[in-house]
């Protein structure tokens, strides 16, 4: 018996991994191309599952969810993990994007403007006046004025744009497993497991952070934003043709529910933005 040397389970002479914690037995002066030659090996079954995750995803929509319900996820990167990372680029462009605008904004302002926080628009006095408590005020309204009170306009504004701008990736993570709830509402004749369905928004979702990642970039490089009908255009067809081979219904069908989705969609959504947009208030 051989003690594995990481934790310490014993383990029979010519074992290869520790049935304990997963560890090879692989010796720790090995030769450098036996290095290089494990290291290649990883590498190259990482790429492999990168490149047929991005094939499948871009090119045929929908394919990848089927592979994962019918059990073939071995070729594929997980699905919150490549949602998790491309979604970590995409926020990581963004914020680079957000502090270009605020530098030209800044940079283009006419000289000699000078912001006056003490004239009446901007002062406390003035916003004490203006958000000042009402005896009808629910509690959501109180504590709204309460921190807006705190800050003079400008400073609030920044500051709120801010803290939204953190909040974004929390509540689109809120969000897919409310789509998926939506997806098993108004696909429920399928009768398949919610997780199946929530495999499907979190591919349709890592899509939606693609191709936003790819608008950022080219506004980014090229100092040029894409119109909004384009990228409109590609989630809806993208959409359509996930709905259409997942699910596998009539075109008719697909569209009417793709289209019950989406103002459902946007609903729920404007209620979670409402909401996170409250919280950071809070949190100002």
């Amino acid at each position: 018996m051989i003690k594995c040397p990481n934790c310490g389970t014993e383990n029979t002479d010519d074992y290869k991994y520790c049935k304990e914690c997963g560890q090879n037995n692989t010796k720790v002066h090995v030769s450098f191309g036996h290095f290089l030659y494990d290291y290649l090996g990883s590498s190259y079954n990482f790429d492999t599952k990168v490149l047929a995750t991005l094939r499948d995803l871009l090119i045929y929509p929908g394919r990848m969810t089927i592979h994962f319900n019918q059990n073939k996820r071995a070729r594929y990167v997980s699905p919150i993990k490549f949602y998790i990372f491309v979604s970590f680029i995409f926020f990581l462009l963004y914020s680079v994007e957000k502090k270009r605008e605020r530098r030209e904004e800044l940079f283009n302002a006419p000289s000699g403007v000078v912001f006056d926080i003490s004239a009446d628009s901007t002062s406390k006095q003035a916003i004490e006046s203006e958000f000042a408590e009402q005896a009808n005020d629910g509690w959501m309204e109180k504590q709204v004025k309460q921190q807006i009170k705190k800050f003079d306009c400008k400073e609030f504004a920044s500051m709120l744009s801010e803290k939204i701008d953190e909040n974004i990736p929390r509540l689109m993570f809120l969000l897919m497993p409310l789509f998926a709830l939506l997806l098993k509402l108004i696909f429920r004749k399928k009768k398949w497991f919610y997780v199946e369905h929530l495999v499907l928004s979190i591919h349709w979702h890592t899509f939606f952070f693609m191709v936003s990642l790819l608008l950022v970039a080219i506004s980014l490089i090229f100092r040029v934003d894409v119109p909004g009908p384009i990228s409109l255009i590609i989630f809806t067809a993208f959409t359509l043709l996930s709905f259409r081979r997942v699910y596998n219904e009539k075109w008719i069908k697909t569209i009417f529910k793709t289209l019950l989705l989406f103002m459902l969609y946007t609903f729920i959504g404007g209620i979670v933005f409402v909401g996170g947009v409250f919280i950071s208030v809070l949190m100002l």
